[in-house]
């Protein structure tokens, strides 16, 4: 019998000793403190007027230290090249925004997941050149731009150039703030950068290399990192729209209907096009009290409209059947409300645009 009460008193201690050893990682986890490099990047990453850090970054991380039970202490970093020097010599655990490169990928951690995108750009000062519409290539190519040392766009932008035909005029600086700064001073006519570095006082030429990017921590640093990945699937399960709503808020230059030249020509030359709907055919189409088209479609072309200067007239179709006589007769380039299926996607003499409504 104290043999039996020997063993159980040492089972017992055994799982109080598991206990008390298990509540200390977990402690140890909920007071870890990770270190955050912080650079200025636009609305990536900024510092308010009372020295506070501000931006998508934060927010997006706000939303990893909930999930990981982390506390955050944000490092001031020179630039990008003085960050991941940082993350290598152990000063600071995480830096973002990273885009994955064969390179990187053998010196740092990245995140098992995307913590947003960006895309290279190609910026001049609105107030001087603001008269070159988006993808003007012939008036771009009498510009000089400058772009940063070891930036990861240019090779990019060198193979935009080749591509267009157009000569590269690339002035190279020690740093992208160096660049940025030689704008200002006029010594440059453009910049190639990160399109969010963008500002009011900018206006974008060129966008391109559309990436997602990602944190990188020290190649070495497990924990913290597992624990990030965790912390971001978590974060993704609960809100699959995180990521593109803080986008749309802080980056919403991502999703403009800048025109470019080519399109703003056709704007200019195109005449009034006319839109055939069906009537009584709520919500999407109906003529209202007033003898207008109304409806989501009436909306959606008004959206269009807006957007891109195209000016619209709106013809309410007869009952039956429509046939494509009576559309040529009267004028009719347009028809809205078609379903998207088989029969019309094959029709010789229309084409259908991009699906703007689904139900199930």
């Amino acid at each position: 019998m104290k043999k039996w009460m020997q063993i159980r008193f040492f089972l017992c201690v055994a799982i109080l000793f598991g206990v008390v050893f298990s509540l200390q990682n977990v402690s140890a986890q909920e007071n870890r403190t990770v270190k955050v490099g912080l650079f200025e990047l636009g609305q990536f990453c900024y510092l308010d007027d009372n020295g506070n850090p501000r931006g998508y970054a934060i927010d997006y991380m706000n939303e990893i230290k909930k999930r990981a039970n982390w506390n955050i202490e944000y490092v001031p970093v020179e630039d990008w090249n003085a960050g991941m020097e940082m993350i290598e010599s152990g000063k600071i655990d995480l830096l973002a925004p990273a885009q994955m490169t064969a390179e990187r990928v053998d010196q740092y951690r990245f995140s098992a997941y995307s913590m947003g995108s960006e895309c290279g750009a190609i910026f001049v000062l609105d107030q001087i050149h603001g008269d070159i519409a988006f993808e003007e290539y012939d008036k771009m190519e009498d510009l000089t731009f400058g772009i940063g040392k070891g930036s990861i766009f240019e090779a990019d932008y060198r193979q935009l150039c080749q591509k267009l035909g157009m000569e590269e005029n690339l002035v190279s600086y020690d740093t992208t703030y160096k660049m940025l700064q030689a704008l200002e001073d006029g010594e440059i006519d453009g910049a190639i950068a990160d399109v969010m570095f963008s500002t009011k006082e900018y206006k974008t030429l060129e966008r391109f290399s559309m990436k997602p990017v990602y944190y990188i921590g020290n190649l070495e640093d497990n924990i913290i990192m597992d624990e990030l990945d965790d912390a971001m699937a978590k974060l993704y399960a609960s809100d699959t729209n995180f990521q593109t709503n803080l986008l749309n808020e802080y980056f919403g230059l991502f999703s403009n209907n800048e025109l470019t030249y080519e399109e703003q020509q056709f704007v200019e030359e195109c005449p009034v096009i006319k839109v055939g709907y069906e009537q009584n055919k709520l919500p999407l189409s109906y003529t209202d009290e007033n003898g207008e088209f109304a409806g989501i479609t009436r909306d959606i072309f008004d959206e269009i409209s807006r957007n891109s200067g195209l000016t619209f007239e709106y013809l309410e179709l007869p009952a039956g059947t429509v046939t494509y006589e009576y559309l040529v007769e009267h004028g009719i380039s347009v028809l809205a409300n078609v379903e998207n299926n088989d029969v019309n996607l094959n029709l010789q003499t229309m084409k259908l645009s991009e699906t703007y409504l689904e139900t199930e």
